[in-house]
């Protein structure tokens, strides 16, 4: 796969999981998350998908970013929340040049590295959230 490709993975998983959580029940256990709801599951991938955005904007540091608090108890809050960081990670990845330095969790410390970890996130997580 290339750069390119990767982003799109990342970017139709993220569809599929805000789709999810647009109507279901987000009460509902992660069997493969053991004592996570898909709430919790949601926060965690929307929590992700900001703090890796963060890292590809710093410029080679990392960024310990936090994310703004993922509104759990509404469901349409949750999935346009879920959606707004998804959109913006697949966004700052297309824009940038996939050799772009960043720091990264493993080498080589560039943006392609970020776009290949999270189509594995988001692909695997949605895959979580449908089991």
């Amino acid at each position: 796969m290339h750069h390119a490709e990767f982003i799109a993975v990342t970017e139709d998983a993220a569809t599929g999981f805000a789709m999810l959580l647009g109507s279901a029940d987000l009460e509902t256990p992660v069997p493969t998350c053991p004592g996570w709801s898909l709430a919790q599951l949601a926060k965690h991938l929307g929590g992700v998908h900001r703090w890796a955005r963060a890292q590809l904007l710093a410029g080679g540091a990392q960024v310990d970013e936090q994310a703004a608090d993922a509104p759990l108890s509404d469901q349409q809050a949750l999935a346009a929340w879920f959606r707004e960081g998804a959109t913006a990670l697949v966004e700052t990845l297309r824009e940038l040049p996939e050799d772009a330095p960043c720091w990264a969790l493993y080498p080589p410390a560039r943006a392609s590295t970020w776009a290949k970890r999270q189509a594995l996130e988001t692909t695997l997580h949605l895959w979580d959230a449908t089991e």
